[in-house]
């Protein structure tokens, strides 16, 4: 069973491992996660050009919306790069950013930029699924509960079923790999902030 202590060691033993090697950089790791970023990215491209084409034209919305993506890519880069033992990838502001897509442009908009957003957390955390997946379904949730938004209270249910969403994930996820109780309440402590 891994514990809170055990998994520390193991991602200590992997950031001294990364940090001693020379060759970390070489063109094969740059050229991989180059293509990785540019796969799922074309998710979204794909997507906009043939499905929402008046996004993909309007040079005003498009920058929007890869500004909001972009922001997610910084905060998933500063989950990994800031030393820690929390689990700081439940602080990125995905379901957040899904909920403003979802009000700006509309739902299906939404759930592909969350589809999107969550793999790249995943692949910028080193195949991180479990928050990915945790992402994707409370995105999903923020998706289609602000949609049509009228008064603050839909804003508040929303945000209600995104914490449902985000703490059923981290619990199943968390029980099914034996998580530390502790632990998994850190996990929703950081995804309820």
């Amino acid at each position: 069973i891994i514990t809170r202590e055990i998994k520390q060691r193991i991602d200590s033993y992997k950031e001294a491992k990364k940090l001693r090697s020379e060759n970390y950089l070489t063109p094969n790791y740059v050229f991989g996660n180059i293509g990785q970023a540019i796969i799922i990215f074309s998710i979204l491209i794909i997507y906009l050009s043939v499905l929402r084409k008046k996004i993909f034209e309007d040079n005003v919305q498009l920058l929007i919306f890869f500004s909001s993506l972009l922001s997610i890519v910084f905060f998933s880069w500063l989950s990994v790069e800031i030393p820690s033992s929390y689990p700081l990838g439940y602080l990125v502001p995905i379901p957040a950013i899904t909920m403003l897509v979802a009000i700006v442009f509309d739902s299906r908009t939404a759930f592909y930029s969350t589809v999107t957003s969550s793999l790249l957390l995943a692949a910028t955390r080193g195949s991180d699924m479990n928050t990915a997946i945790s992402f994707i379904f409370a995105g999903v949730m923020a998706a289609f509960t602000v949609r049509d938004i009228q008064s603050r209270t839909q804003m508040f249910r929303s945000i209600f079923f995104i914490l449902l969403g985000l703490v059923v994930s981290i619990l199943f996820f968390d029980l099914q790999s034996s998580v530390d109780l502790s632990y998994t309440a850190t996990k929703i402590l950081l995804a309820t902030i």
